[in-house]
């Protein structure tokens, strides 16, 4: 009877740790992945669409207002996009490059994407922004102008503003300011991170290993700035281990941060969608001011009996929604400049590339 007891329990062992291998045996390749291949853009693009908020276009629920609205083609281009699967609608100019001088094309959509249409994905993605913080404010909005810079330089003298919340810091009664930065986590630039021995360590590019590791350090770096790190005989800061120097800089908030004491917030999108967890942890702070005695909302939320009352989920979808929506948008247009391109200069592949922007 002890025999087929301990036999029973050693079974039952066995069969445990052969569960535990199966879960264990994706990570370990996971890992295998991203040591075997760290610049390859599809263990990025893997991350960046895994990120909260970045399936919004596809969880928004449509009840036929503007917000909602997603047409055929961008949302077909959205989740091309999102699957590294070749643009469809790109395909006709794709193939008469092939043709004309067989060029290497990027088929993929991610030179389109970057094809330096920014001020519109920026802008939608502001415009979202501001309707986030308008619905609970507890002081005037500013909307800067990127023409106009001496309009907000009381707020701050060393870069314009995208988005200013007057005396809307809950704790100090300072002045709330937003710096919105829509990028792309799969673009050709690429650093190391090596840094140099005068100014010490660098950002780095990341994003095969981790969220946002291609935008988010890069992006905090130039708006906030960092402190001096470690001392100047040592070596440049190595990412790996966090020891080695950096030498201090100003980021282009420095008057609003360290001058007039203000908050600044780096509202970074990425143009696949995902937020920053700073940036959902500040909407979440936002939400508290929706919650409780004398609370006041003004968000419209959706018509569907479907559509979500939370607030950090309402605005993490719009703000998503938008940032791609309009990064589909950009590639529709190249598409069409490339054609238009094509059918003016006779299929020469110049103009495709120009109009492209060919890998």
């Amino acid at each position: 009877m002890q025999r087929n007891d301990a036999a029973r329990r050693n079974g039952v062992a066995t069969a445990r740790r052969r569960q535990l291998s199966r879960r264990v045996q994706p990570v370990a390749c996971h890992g295998a992945l991203r040591r075997a291949a760290p610049a390859a853009p599809e263990v990025t693009r893997l991350i960046a669409v895994s990120q909260f908020g970045a399936g919004a276009p596809i969880e928004l629920s449509p009840d036929g207002t503007y917000g909602t609205k997603i047409s055929s083609p961008e949302m077909e281009v959205i989740l091309q996009l999102r699957g590294g699967l070749n643009i469809a609608a790109a395909a006709g100019i794709h193939d008469a490059a092939d043709r004309d001088d067989g060029a290497k094309v990027d088929r993929r959509g991610d030179a389109l994407l970057n094809n330096g249409e920014y001020n519109r994905r920026h802008n939608a993605v502001l415009r979202k922004m501001h309707h986030c913080v308008t619905a609970v404010a507890i002081g005037s909005l500013v909307l800067g102008d990127k023409d106009d810079k001496e309009r907000t330089d009381a707020l701050n003298e060393t870069c314009h503003v995208d988005l200013a919340e007057l005396e809307g810091d809950d704790t100090t009664g300072g002045d709330v300011l937003y710096e919105v930065k829509v990028p792309s986590a799969l673009t050709t630039s690429w650093s190391a991170g090596k840094g140099s021995a005068e100014k010490g360590g660098a950002p780095a590019s990341c994003g095969h290993t981790y969220a946002f590791g291609n935008t988010e350090e890069k992006y905090r770096h130039m708006i906030l700035g960092c402190r001096r790190r470690g001392r100047r005989r040592d070596e440049p800061l190595k990412h790996s281990t966090g020891k080695g120097y950096v030498q201090e800089f100003k980021g282009s908030d420095y008057d609003a941060l360290v001058v007039k004491k203000s908050r600044v917030i780096p509202a970074i999108v990425e143009a696949q969608g995902g937020l920053t967890p700073h940036l959902v942890a500040h909407i979440g702070h936002l939400s508290r001011r929706a919650k409780g005695k004398g609370a006041r909302d003004s968000t419209k939320y959706g018509r569907s009996r479907t559509s979500t009352r939370s607030f950090v989920v309402h605005h993490v979808q719009r703000i998503s929604t938008a940032a791609q929506q309009y990064s589909a948008r950009s590639v529709l247009r190249s598409i069409a400049n490339g054609k238009r391109a094509l059918a003016a200069r006779g299929l020469t592949g110049g103009a495709c590339h120009n109009a492209m922007g060919a890998a």
